[in-house]
């Protein structure tokens, strides 16, 4: 009897598979459709919850936009943010690594990824990351300056100015590039080279806490008053509450 069940077992199968009706390539490719249309729901989902700050929830739904299509790119990588955001490093350079196979070239996830690695101080590997997802995007600014903070972390100055340079040439209004490049020359006390960055960006409606409150903490430096009251009368009518504004209050304008 136990020979005969071991028998059954795969003709059961077989018979079963082959006695399966035949579908036409229209019900097929309609079941494909389905399939992608549930796993885009659960993924707009996550992507919701991610967006809000709820990762472990935004997780538990892009888990079902996976299980809904295994072949899903988008929500590996949506999977591979939640988990950096928790914390999750084997599991997020998982799923980095299973949609880069598939897509070499995707800026916007090489950029992703350089991100991770810098957070992971791998910032060579990081660095390399960001010069592809450059070489890889329209919009070049965003991870040549991923390239320059990370430099920096790795010690790199020089490297790092260039990379905020280049992002400066690609995108002269880019905030962060003027800011970041402001703080290297404050790094050397090149405070007319800072204030070149930051001073028409503060004249500008792109000006930040953060650059309002570096370019005051140079006005206060070189010991020019008006101008530095210029600057924290800004700051704190655009941005009273910010981080910036409570430091001045303090009594801080050490950039």
């Amino acid at each position: 009897m136990m020979w005969r069940a071991g028998l059954l077992s795969p003709l059961g199968l077989v018979i079963a598979a082959c006695a399966q009706p035949f579908q036409p390539p229209e019900a097929a490719a309609s079941r494909v459709e389905l399939v992608e249309q549930r796993a885009q729901v659960h993924f707009e989902l996550a992507n919701t919850y991610f967006r809000a700050g709820q990762l472990q929830t935004a997780l538990s739904a892009v888990h079902k936009a996976i299980a809904a299509d295994p072949a899903f790119d988008e929500g590996y990588h949506l999977r591979a943010l939640a988990h950096m955001g928790l914390g999750n490093s084997a599991e997020a350079e998982s799923d980095f690594e299973r949609v880069l196979q598939s897509r070499p070239k995707d800026g916007a996830l090489l950029n992703n990824y350089g991100w991770f690695l810098c957070e992971q101080s791998r910032y060579e590997e990081s660095v390399a990351a960001f010069e592809l997802s450059a070489a890889s995007s329209r919009h070049v600014a965003k991870p040549l300056i991923g390239a320059g903070i990370c430099s920096v972390r790795l010690g790199r100055i020089e490297q790092a100015q260039a990379f905020f340079e280049r992002a400066r040439q690609a995108d002269p209004e880019n905030v962060v590039a003027a800011v970041e490049l402001a703080r290297l020359h404050l790094r050397h006390n090149e405070f007319d080279a800072a204030r070149a960055q930051l001073g028409e960006l503060n004249r500008s409606t792109r000006a930040t806490a953060e650059s309002l409150w570096l370019e005051a903490g140079i006005a206060h430096r070189l010991g020019l008053t008006q101008e530095r009251k210029a600057l924290t009368d800004a700051l704190l009518q655009k941005y009273p509450r910010s981080p910036e504004a409570a430091a001045f209050e303090r009594g801080s304008l050490d950039g």
